[in-house]
């Protein structure tokens, strides 16, 4: 008899093996887990996180509705919506979903409920999204997202819970990368001639050079916003400011940068301070509110008639357009072409242009 009650236990015992290991292997290998386990962002970014089942066994059990709850930092984040995830339409069948956001749970942390039932005779296996939860970032620091009080449902009736384990995550919130806009240069463009001061052309219209103001946002992030940057030029002879202008830029990207063009024609002469501020009304927070400021300085404006800017109209200057006298402008086959020569900016070196030098003769600056 002994021996035969030891048959039997082991009979049993045979019989039940492939279901007690079936029911180890879904409570070793079902999870509830926050993807990705790791987010970053920034202060005042938006982050969203799924919540995922995996390994549903269908040799098992399938699941056919799903609640959990995610505890997380209400002092770094604050919940902005849920929505569904795919994996419980992908039998087929519609579902009923709902969730509730308690952003102040308490003086320490928020509560995301959710949940989501299969409508009709269907059910699903395998791994998938239950759920995307939406956050804003409020404020630096490390916010848990703490899985509590899962339900899985599978298709007996009434359902049966499928074992599980659980894997929480955290979201990383940095500081925001801010811009940082410079002015790289200050250019002034005059075709390699000498700056005149009252410069004007044959005709008597005022001549302007072309100055260019490169910016650029050297900082990290996104744009920076709409912001203005201006452009001071300032006499040291008569020491005064004799321009200023301002520009409206709607903002740029990190790493962009734009070129303003100003038209420049100094009264004096002697030297010129020429001045960029970015941001000069200070509307874009920088990393670096230091570097707005870049200064062209000690930019020489000639005398007209001072061709070699040696600060003395003489005869070195009438020499440079009596070897260029007569030559065509370019596309012109004149080899003695010297537009340095063309003092009155018309195309042509003649008299006009040894009259415009004989009116300063021996004049200094």
């Amino acid at each position: 008899m002994k021996g035969r009650g030891y048959v039997t236990v082991c009979f049993m015992l045979a019989l039940l093996m492939p279901v007690l290991l079936a029911n180890v292997a879904s409570a070793a290998s079902t999870t509830v887990s926050i993807d990705p386990l790791d987010s970053y962002t920034t202060v005042g970014s938006i982050v969203s996180t799924d919540v995922k089942v995996n390994n549903v066994d269908p040799h098992v059990a399938n699941l056919t509705s799903w609640q959990f709850i995610v505890y997380f930092s209400n002092h770094v984040l604050n919940c902005s919506t849920v929505t569904e995830g795919p994996f419980l339409k992908t039998s087929g069948g519609n579902t009923f979903f709902g969730f509730t956001i308690t952003n102040d749970y308490n003086g320490t942390y928020g509560k995301i409920l959710a949940y989501s039932t299969l409508l009709g005779n269907y059910s699903v296996s395998g791994s998938g999204v239950l759920a995307t939860i939406t956050f804003n970032a409020l404020s630096v620091g490390d916010s848990p997202l703490h899985l509590s009080d899962i339900k899985l449902g599978d298709e007996k009736i009434p359902p049966q819970q499928i074992p599980y384990a659980t894997v929480d995550g955290t979201v990383h919130v940095t500081a925001a990368a801010q811009s940082n806009l410079v002015v790289d240069n200050i250019a002034v463009q005059n075709q390699g001639c000498n700056v005149y001061a009252n410069d004007t052309y044959a005709n008597g219209t005022a001549y302007y050079v072309l100055v260019y103001i490169s910016v650029r946002n050297v900082g990290g992030g996104g744009g920076s916003g709409a912001f203005n940057v201006s452009l001071s030029t300032y006499s040291y002879n008569v020491s005064m400011q004799e321009n200023y202008v301002e520009w409206r830029v709607a903002g740029l990207n990190a790493g962009a940068n734009t070129t303003l063009t100003f038209k420049w024609r100094p009264t004096h002469t002697g030297y010129y301070n020429l001045t960029a501020v970015a941001d000069c009304h200070n509307e874009v927070v920088e990393t670096n509110e230091s570097d707005n400021t870049f200064v062209l300085s000690g930019f020489p404006v000639a005398l007209i008639g001072d061709i070699n800017g040696d600060y003395t109209v003489d005869i070195q200057d009438a020499v440079i357009i009596g070897l260029a006298w007569d030559s065509p402008k370019p596309p012109g086959t004149n080899p003695n072409w010297n537009i340095r020569a063309d003092i009155d900016h018309d195309g042509t070196i003649d008299i006009a242009d040894a009259t415009r030098l004989g009116l300063n003769w021996n004049k200094t600056w």
